[in-house]
């Protein structure tokens, strides 16, 4: 039996296991929108980047066909087709054989929809005029090490332009259905800048996987995904400790309100204050005392006055 003193400090106990269960179950709501609810989904994630997913692609096969002999960097810049370093049009011809290192550069941008494979030659001897230095800083390499930034100038380009609809394909809202439909139009526009004629932006023609560029372009979307399904599970673990602790409560105070014959509902016990209804269940316990006592008095007074009315007469 639980005296007063204990189910008081039970009513602070519940009002902090609601209020955590109604954050908690606001969290999860939030957490299941975002999760499930693709519009909300697709904002957390941000947004695809299929053009990044095409150049790291080439970039890896570029440095697998060359043994990863010279660096591979890739480049985010969203000016690939003006003036700068990552023009595309400006290759020099040059037949000069002195070059001991041969640089790629992969420069890509998401909103010209544009990939730029540039070669780059590095001269031991007889510098040329038009040159741009190159460092691993610039981006991410995929091939050999460059330790420290190097001159080289730029021997052969090639810009790739893909049509939106085949860059669609790569997001992960999508399912192709191969054969695909009008594949004509899904071809890129490619125009080549080489002046060089000795093959090196022959691996711009690698063919490249279309399966892991669709895997590159979601990989953000799905370890966003991991972590709210993770934090989802988290929270619901957090909610079932919670829903535990108030059961606990409610299962120890209608135990006190049933030894006084008082029935205890969830809605009461949810609504009122527990000292007010243990204080209840008492009052009504000793009402129902009172009243069992009061007719168990009126009984033995009329059995009482039975016997003397029949001997009077």
């Amino acid at each position: 039996m639980f005296d007063s003193a204990q189910i008081e400090k039970w009513q602070p106990q519940k009002k902090v296991s609601l209020l955590l269960i109604l954050c908690t179950v606001v969290l999860l709501s939030a957490l299941v929108g975002a999760r499930f609810i693709p519009p909300i989904n697709d904002r957390i994630s941000g947004p695809a980047e299929p053009v990044r997913a095409i150049a790291e692609q080439l970039a890896k096969g570029v440095a697998a066909a060359t043994g990863k002999e010279g660096p591979v960097i890739v480049i985010h810049s969203e000016n690939v087709t003006h003036s700068g370093n990552q023009n595309c049009q400006n290759a020099q011809h040059d037949s000069s054989t002195d070059y001991y290192v041969t640089l790629y550069v992969i420069t890509y941008s998401e909103q010209s929809r544009a990939v730029c494979l540039t070669t780059y030659v590095h001269f031991l001897r007889n510098q040329q005029a038009n040159t741009v230095l190159i460092s691993e800083s610039m981006g991410r390499n995929y091939g050999y090490p460059l330790p420290a930034p190097i001159k080289a100038m730029p021997a052969g380009n090639r810009l790739t332009t893909y049509p939106q609809q085949y860059l669609s394909l790569l997001h992960w809202r999508t399912t192709p259905k191969f054969p695909l439909q009008h594949a004509q139009e899904l071809y890129a526009h490619t125009r080549h800048y080489a002046p060089n004629e000795d093959g090196s932006t022959t691996h711009a023609d690698l063919e490249l996987d279309f399966q892991q560029m669709r895997a590159s372009v979601a990989a953000r979307h799905n370890a966003v995904n991991r972590k709210l399904m993770a934090a989802l599970g988290l929270l619901s673990i957090v909610l079932l400790i919670l829903s535990g602790w108030t059961w606990m409560i409610f299962r120890s105070l209608q135990g006190y309100c049933r030894s006084y014959d008082f029935t205890l509902s969830p809605r009461m016990y949810l609504r009122d204050n527990l000292a007010a209804i243990s204080e209840l269940a008492r009052r009504q316990y000793l009402a129902q005392q009172q009243e069992v006592q009061e007719t168990l008095d009126g009984r033995r007074q009329r059995k009482a006055a039975i016997p003397a009315g029949s001997n009077s007469g």
